[in-house]
């Protein structure tokens, strides 16, 4: 700090950006902790330390009394007045001129002559610039007229208290029932009802947020507001909050308009892109790619690929109500990293970083791609031959590389502001303000344990010489063959980009479980993320094609005993009429006999037969 002030301890304000390049290891951040510990002084009325080439810094602040600023513009001479129309503007200004001349020293004769206008009219010009200045010359011809109101103190109070009562709830009457309400009550006390006219124009002023919010409610009133900042204040240039890189970042999620097949060519349906936006130069810190709905996991991925990537942390990061961004291990990340969380939840407009980013990417990208899904917005048009289901054609791998690079075309190519990128506005930001240290962070062990989730199955427990299974995959390690014969309860995470292991915590130390088989094929963070995705997607497909085919196969099975059953009851039928409807019962030996009393017709056969010697006798 001694040398800071060694180089602003002359008479003069030395300018902001000399103090960095005088001395070695003297940074941004070391002279804005300089600056907010009052160590150094900055005239901060008549600058702004985001132009740092401006900025005069000194010592002492008695050194910078009396230094002038530059300006961005030069002092306005005359005043204009914004209420004035431009044909009151144009006869303001005729009127100042005939003011100094006469001011100059011209009669007032002479100049009102040549002017076409009375001496009369001129003095009361003269008379009205010496007391009130240049605004007695204004015109005020928008306040000629009579605007008082002619309506009866009591039709007056009638049309409001209606208007109140029946116009400002939620009923959302319309205005020939309210214009009806007030005929009828003028009526009964034998007045002369008002105009629609008159009415409208006490209904006009009321303002329309107002209005809206009582009729229809506050989302409906909310497209009627101003912009507003993440205060609640109304803001007339929303851009000013931030100005700087990493200042402030969006994060939100987008179901892609594209149908994905897998290499087998089975439909995969729709994934969900979870997407990272600085909101000052719109550049794209990440994207991530899953078949699951919006969950703590899609968070916690977007911003593991963005450290991975960029080593970066944001200082705010602005969401949604959602409930994935109300979990406590992503607070407990945020927390860890000294980052803010903003939530804009009800507010939609103050999104509009992420959300126009959106727009862009489904107009420019996604609408013009093979096997689109925007004819299916209207799906009761579409034919079989044209449905988006059958013409899908891109894999999940190729579709995610080519997102990639239409996002790195997007940051580099694409017009942000002033005829820049959002590339160039980053590195602009960086070179005028730099990236504080805190906001650097290290890809490593302890940052993906920081962003590594439990299952959402929770109460796994150990058994000895069993495997244990999470999100449809076996994992073993050794240690299960020493693990106690009763079911250990232990706390589980795993890694979404790699489904080959997990993290169980064991005898207090963290253990890697390895998959029984293998899921997919070892990449790195960038492909293993889509790779992981189309691997649980594939099992998950595979369960529920695997519950159907279960249920086909039941009910054939069930069929094929109905018949058989049906085959048995006719054969038993067709036995026991041949018998004559004889009953046979079983005794005791398990043979069957007759009863007595059902033999009785039996009595008068002759049981003699005379059995021949030879076949002659045949």
């Amino acid at each position: 700090m001694d040398s800071l002030q060694g180089v602003t301890s002359g008479q003069r304000p030395t300018a902001f950006q000399c103090t960095e390049g005088s001395i070695a290891g003297v940074t941004r951040d070391r002279v804005m902790r300089a600056i907010a510990q009052q160590s150094l002084y900055v005239d901060l009325q008549n600058c702004r330390l985001n132009e740092p080439e401006r900025v005069l810094i000194a010592a002492e602040p008695n050194q910078l009394k009396g230094v002038m600023t530059q300006k961005t513009s030069e002092f306005v001479r005359d005043r204009i007045i914004l209420e004035a129309s431009p044909k009151e503007i144009e006869e303001s200004l005729t009127r100042i001129n005939l003011v100094n001349t006469v001011l100059a020293g011209e009669s007032v004769v002479n100049v009102a002559s040549k002017a076409n206008i009375s001496v009369r009219t001129l003095q009361r010009w003269l008379s009205a610039y010496r007391k009130k200045g240049i605004d007695g010359l204004q015109p005020e011809h928008h306040k000629k007229g009579n605007y008082v109101e002619k309506l009866p103190e009591e039709l007056e109070l009638i049309v409001q208290k209606i208007i109140e009562s029946n116009f400002l709830n939620s009923d959302n009457q319309n205005f020939p029932h309210i214009y009806g309400l007030i005929c009828g009550e003028c009526k009964e006390r034998g007045l002369v009802p008002p105009s629609k006219k008159a009415v409208r124009r006490r209904i006009l002023p009321i303002a329309e947020v107002v209005s809206k919010k009582v009729r229809e409610g506050a989302k409906s009133a909310y497209q009627y507001t101003a912009y507003q900042g993440m205060d609640g204040k109304h803001k007339e240039f929303p851009l000013i909050e931030v100005n700087r890189f990493l200042q402030r970042c969006h994060i939100d999620h987008t179901q892609i308009d594209l149908q994905l097949v897998s290499i087998e060519g089975v439909n995969l349906g729709k994934p969900w892109l979870t997407t990272i936006v600085d909101e000052y130069s719109g550049y794209v810190l990440s994207c991530y790619l899953s078949f699951r709905h919006p969950s703590n996991i899609s968070v916690m991925s977007a911003l593991r690929l963005m450290v991975k990537t960029h080593e970066i942390f944001p200082e705010a990061i602005v969401v949604d109500g959602g409930k994935e961004f109300q979990s406590v291990y992503f607070e407990t990340l945020m927390a860890r990293y000294r980052a803010t969380i903003i939530s804009r939840e009800g507010k939609p407009r103050s999104g509009s970083a992420v959300e126009r980013n959106y727009g862009s990417l489904n107009t420019i990208f996604l609408d013009n791609l093979s096997g689109s899904n925007k004819l299916a917005k209207n799906i009761r048009q579409v034919s079989a031959s044209h449905n988006p289901k059958n013409l899908s054609i891109w894999e999940p791998v190729d579709f995610y590389h080519g997102l990639l690079q239409y996002i790195d075309k997007f940051n580099h190519q694409s017009i942000k502001t002033g005829g820049l990128s959002p590339a160039q506005i980053r590195d602009k930001s960086i070179e005028r303000f730099g990236v504080s240290c805190s906001r650097r962070v290290e890809f490593n062990e302890i940052f993906l344990m920081n962003v590594l989730l439990p299952p959402a199955r929770s109460g796994t427990k150990l058994k000895r010489n069993s495997a244990i299974q999470v999100n449809r995959v076996r994992y073993w390690h050794i240690c299960l063959k020493s693990a106690s014969r009763k079911s250990i309860a232990v706390d589980i995470r795993f890694d979404p980009f790699d489904l080959n292991y997990i993290f169980v915590f064991y005898q207090n130390r963290w253990i890697r479980f390895q998959a029984t088989k293998p899921q997919h094929r070892r990449v790195d963070e960038l492909e293993g993320a889509i790779l992981a995705e189309v691997a649980r997607q594939t099992l998950y497909i595979n369960e529920r094609s695997k519950d159907t085919s279960r249920a086909d196969l039941a009910g054939f099975v069930e069929e094929l005993n109905q018949d058989a059953k049906a085959k048995h009851d006719k054969r038993k039928f067709s036995s026991g009429s041949l018998s004559n409807n004889c009953k046979v019962n079983n005794n005791q030996f398990g043979t069957p006999s007759l009863e007595e009393s059902e033999c009785d017709e039996w009595s008068s056969v002759d049981w003699d037969i005379s059995i021949p010697d030879s076949d002659d006798e045949v």
